[in-house]
């Protein structure tokens, strides 16, 4: 996907594990409003590599920052018939935020500490899915 100008980049934390519905995977992230200091609650949706990967690693509770673009919707509520406008994030990229770790060839790159074998193989599978 090209960067034009229906880019957007998010950074929160995920309110729930991603789950998959089908060939979409979808997860929902919490980011907060400095100016309000509420939240606002954006829902993610993710496809091929990049949802497998969400599938398998977006945990309830973990920080994520989430570059896509935005997908506007529509369908009718079956309650009542009205309505209903949706505004999803299709990610193309998924990174770990600021408390997660940064991981080049097995060494945390900020603290320069040898990090677990499980977290260099999920930053490495992180990194092969935005490669494809």
């Amino acid at each position: 996907m090209g960067y034009g100008y229906n880019t957007i980049v998010v950074y929160g934390r995920a309110i729930n594990d991603a789950a998959s519905t089908g060939k979409v995977v979808k997860f929902s992230i919490a980011e907060a409003d400095n100016i309000s200091g509420e939240s606002n609650i954006h829902t993610v949706a993710c496809f091929g590599k990049i949802g497998e990967f969400a599938e398998k690693w977006v945990k309830r509770g973990n920080i994520y920052l989430v570059r896509g673009y935005l997908k506007y919707g529509k369908f009718f509520s079956r309650k009542d018939g009205l309505e209903v406008r949706t505004v999803d994030i299709f990610a193309d990229q998924i990174k770990y935020g600021i408390g997660s770790k940064q991981i080049v060839n097995g060494i945390d790159a900020v603290t320069e500490e040898v990090v677990t074998k499980e977290i260099y193989e999920l930053n490495k599978e992180l990194n092969e899915c935005e490669e494809k």
